[in-house]
């Protein structure tokens, strides 16, 4: 995939996630930076795919409450492994997906939870928390799929060319 064509992606995505931003579920929010991730990741070349997540990321920061830059770290090291072995992945596998996104989630709440908790007020870690970290991931592993599958559509409907697997 183009560069031009994941950052498109990857705003309109951000562009979804701004507009349900009024409906949560027991306080939790939509998240979709695991859904660019994971698309570009698999998707494209290791370097797209770290600038994409950074992208995407950095539009989270900017888009939120958290400092500017926090969630970078665990994006572009979700990207960056998963694009490592794409290879060996089923890319169509629902399921694959679906802990993809799970694990992305995942990484990125408690990154930030800890990067938070760092701070001059750290941030109390209870059972609600921990809720909400889940609840994120659930939302995450329920929208990944059916969102893969329509950016890879549009992808090829849009004939962008699949990226030369380069290796480490």
């Amino acid at each position: 995939m183009t560069k031009t064509f994941l950052i498109c992606c990857a705003l309109a995505l951000m562009a979804i996630q701004c507009s349900l931003a009024a409906f949560a579920v027991f306080g939790a929010k939509l998240d979709l930076v695991p859904v660019m991730v994971i698309f570009a990741a698999l998707t494209s070349s290791w370097q797209r795919a770290l600038l994409v997540a950074a992208f995407s990321a950095l539009l989270l920061d900017a888009l939120s409450s958290a400092p500017l830059g926090l969630s970078i770290p665990p994006a572009a090291v979700a990207a960056v492994v998963i694009n490592h072995f794409r290879r060996i992945f089923y890319r169509e596998n629902w399921l694959l997906q679906s802990l993809l996104a799970a694990g992305v989630s995942l990484g990125c709440s408690v990154w930030t939870l800890l990067m938070l908790s760092l701070g001059a007020t750290p941030l109390p870690l209870n059972f609600g928390v921990i809720g909400k970290m889940g609840l994120i991931a659930l939302l995450a592993v329920a929208v990944t799929p059916p969102l893969l599958w329509l950016l890879g559509r549009l992808g090829h409907w849009l004939r962008q060319e699949e990226a030369e697997v380069e290796t480490f």
